[in-house]
């Protein structure tokens, strides 16, 4: 179908709207985009673009009535950002297709969420507000609404795990708020009971009402008390019962927002199982869009080969896509266990996260490697030489992501998993800030996973004091040509690092980019072949920040 003539307005031009952009234009639309950014990565493969804070809805409104008055508009849209809100109230002005304002004021208010859906009985977590001027206060609400530790702390108004931390004691309320509302725009924070059990995503279309679930996948949720998605994996390893209740508790929240013409995105948890055996889902958050995190534009489209962005498109061109026309695969949701009766082409899709320590980027290795791994689909670095970089609090703040398609959900994981342990971040030596993360070292086992956990997490045998004096008293060894402390040696296979590389392969790998760390690390020992005072820094850098310690205890001491 071509839309000659068709005039849309897309909202955001970055790198997540890309895919939106290019589907429009694919459709035969004349694409207008509008970003804050001036510099947007995607802005240039619009016809238009348009330099405006997409958090100012007057301002969005306007343009949209300007852009139909002037030549015409057919359609608003966006993917992947925070502004719903915009586009319903553009698309409501001008008379177009998609979620009515309400619907996305809901949708996109987690408050005014939680109590919709506690009006219309959707499984939700107990919740309660608390405003800027309420912290010192918030034990006191908390104990009136009955919401009970561990909880969740988040802005009311926000996406990507910003401001979001797990707070497992009243001490750790009034911290965890403030960031909350630091990241509110509204300058509420909300706070809910956390959910135990697993999270998935869920992405829907919804034309006039009904509902067409179109992918579930796996989130892969690391390093509490915050929320870092390190991954997802499409379709779910769950078996259908799982997903059919998943599926069902989504539909029963899209239908209490009251969304009605557009996209559907869903966090959804399956709990741990009742004392009947009975895993029961519960909504995190439903969003009304297209998802982030690469799943709409990349891992859906490589796993079903079904395009749900271009399908959202022509929702918001005011168009039933034929795509979701009987008889069609997309009409059935699938899971690993039946994805192969889909359809031949049908498939698995993992998306994977890399990390780093706190620092400035010096170089980053194995790009072109990872890239060239089987069934890798993308290589996206988000992060580069000079670039300040952390341990991630929120999913803004990784660097990079690997993206596969393959024929089984093991090689797709398999696949994304091998591409991101070839990539290595080295930062530049002498940096305060990398400085104190390794000097903050999580010194023995009952400390070694708080945040931010050790690169290397040892089982309880390991340490009975700390890791320096366990060092300190380990003989060096050799294993395939590397030297290494005697006490690593009955875990060098079975203890990974924070991107699944065992222990050995990590030393093996540091000492491959940096061949004079092998020599160095050889020649650090006491006259009794134990590690050295000299040599310590390295093996405890090593533990602390795997490959990258190792490297920057070498380059700094040079």
């Amino acid at each position: 179908m071509h839309n000659d003539g068709k005039r849309i307005l897309i909202l955001g031009a970055g790198l997540m709207q890309g895919p939106a952009i290019r589907a429009a234009k694919e459709l035969g639309c004349r694409v207008a985009a509008a970003d804050g950014n001036s510099a947007a990565v995607c802005a240039e493969e619009a016809d238009e673009f348009f330099n405006i804070d997409l958090k100012d809805t007057p301002a969005i409104v306007t343009l949209a009535k300007n852009l139909q008055a002037e030549g015409g508009l057919d359609g608003v849209f966006t993917a992947a950002t925070d502004f719903s809100v915009p586009v319903a109230a553009a698309a409501q002005t001008c008379g177009l297709s998609g979620h009515r304002l309400e619907a996305a004021l809901c949708a996109s208010d987690k408050i005014r969420m939680r109590e919709c859906f506690l009006k219309h009985g959707v499984p939700s977590p107990n919740f309660t507000r608390i405003g800027a001027a309420e912290i010192k206060d918030g034990l006191k609400i908390l104990k009136e609404r009955d919401v009970r530790f561990p909880v969740v702390v988040k802005p009311a108004d926000n996406m990507g795990a910003r401001g979001c931390k797990l707070v497992y004691a009243e001490d750790g309320l009034a911290e965890a708020l403030e960031n909350a509302v630091f990241y509110s725009r509204s300058g509420n924070a909300i706070v809910e009971e956390f959910i135990d059990g697993n999270e998935f995503s869920l992405e829907a279309l919804v034309i006039k009402k009904q509902v067409f679930v179109t992918a579930v996948a796996d989130r892969h949720i690391f390093f509490p008390p915050y929320f870092i998605e390190m991954g997802h994996t499409i379709p779910s390893a769950f078996g259908k019962e799982d997903t059919d209740e998943l599926i069902r508790v989504f539909k029963h929240g899209i239908e209490a927002l009251g969304l009605s013409d557009g996209a559907a995105k869903g966090d959804i948890f399956l709990r741990t199982a009742d004392a009947s055996g009975k895993r029961r889902a519960c909504v995190g958050e439903i969003a009304a869009r297209l998802s982030g995190g690469y799943m709409s534009g990349w891992t859906v489209p490589y796993s079903s080969r079904f395009d749900v962005t271009k399908a959202a498109v022509k929702i918001a061109l005011g168009e039933f896509p034929e795509e979701l026309k009987e008889p069609s695969p997309f009409l059935t949701v699938p899971v690993k266990e039946t994805v192969r009766s889909i359809g031949p082409d049908t498939g698995f899709s993992a998306e994977r996260a890399w990390i780093s320590v706190p620092g400035t980027i010096k170089k980053i290795y194995g790009l072109d490697e990872a890239q060239k791994t089987e069934y890798v689909k993308d290589v996206i670095a988000k992060s580069f030489a000079g670039d300040e970089v952390c341990f991630p609090r929120n999913n803004v703040e990784k660097c990079g992501n690997v993206l596969s398609a393959a024929p089984s959900y093991g090689e797709a994981v398999r696949s994304a998993t091998e591409a991101v342990q070839k990539i290595v971040i080295r930062l530049e030596p002498n940096n305060a800030r990398t400085d104190a993360f390794l000097q903050e070292m999580n010194a023995d086992i009952r400390t070694q996973g708080a945040y931010p956990p050790n690169a290397f997490l040892f089982p309880p045998p390991f340490c009975a004091g700390s890791f320096a004096d366990r060092l300190r008293s380990s003989a060096l060894t050799e294993k395939d040509g590397l030297v290494l402390p005697s006490c690593f040696l009955p875990y060098a296979e079975s203890v990974f690092g924070v991107h699944g590389l065992s222990l050995f392969s990590a030393l093996k790998t540091a000492c491959g980019i940096e061949p004079e760390l092998k020599r160095k690390l050889a020649t650090l020992k006491t006259a009794e072949n134990t590690v050295s005072k000299k040599a310590l820094p390295y093996w405890l850098s090593f533990i602390r920040a795997g490959i990258q310690g190792l490297l920057y205890v070498f380059d700094s001491a040079e």
